[in-house]
């Protein structure tokens, strides 16, 4: 039973990458609404 797959670097960055780029994604789309009013 290796517990570890989940702790794997790979599935650890690309989980980080999505989260951050709809992160990014959010606050660009709430920066142009800020800026259009």
């Amino acid at each position: 039973m290796h517990r570890r797959y989940f702790g794997h670097p790979a599935f650890s960055w690309i989980f980080a990458s999505t989260l951050l780029a709809g992160v990014l994604g959010s606050l660009s789309i709430y920066h142009q609404q800020l800026r259009s009013t």
